[in-house]
């Protein structure tokens, strides 16, 4: 979890830390085809973009934190991580799929059919449940 949080979202604010953490927990929780544990669902194909083959991210992945302000990104990966793991508040109200604003005049095919989640902080990223 600690490491798909990283890969997704080292570069952004806390609270965006635990709602990219929370998507994966809702997919855990949900026991569908996702996957019905953290690891199953953040290795889930074509599921979380850092892991993709190919992603540039993904070598990050490998050796997380290894040098400066990466280190610093990595703790905080793995705080909220843990974070997510114990807590019981759910910030993204069972959102499980996001998706950067800068894909807006070009949002994923998903996204049209989804419920799309207000969150009450400042993100980059949209926010989305019920996906079919």
């Amino acid at each position: 979890l600690a490491k798909t949080i990283y890969g997704e979202a080292r570069g952004e604010n806390w609270e965006t830390k635990i709602a990219v953490g929370w998507s994966v927990k809702n997919r855990v929780l949900e026991r569908t085809w996702y996957g019905n544990s953290y690891r199953t669902v953040c290795l889930k194909r074509f599921q979380y973009s850092c892991w993709l083959e190919g992603d540039p991210n993904r070598l990050k992945l490998l050796m997380p934190g290894e040098q400066g302000k990466d280190r610093l990104a990595w703790l905080d990966c793995i705080r909220a991580a843990h974070e997510v793991m114990v807590g019981k508040h759910d910030p993204i109200n069972g959102g499980t799929h996001y998706y950067d604003r800068s894909l807006d005049d070009h949002p994923p095919a998903w996204s049209a059919k989804a419920t799309r989640v207000e969150v009450p902080f400042h993100t980059r990223m949209r926010f989305f449940k019920n996906v079919p």
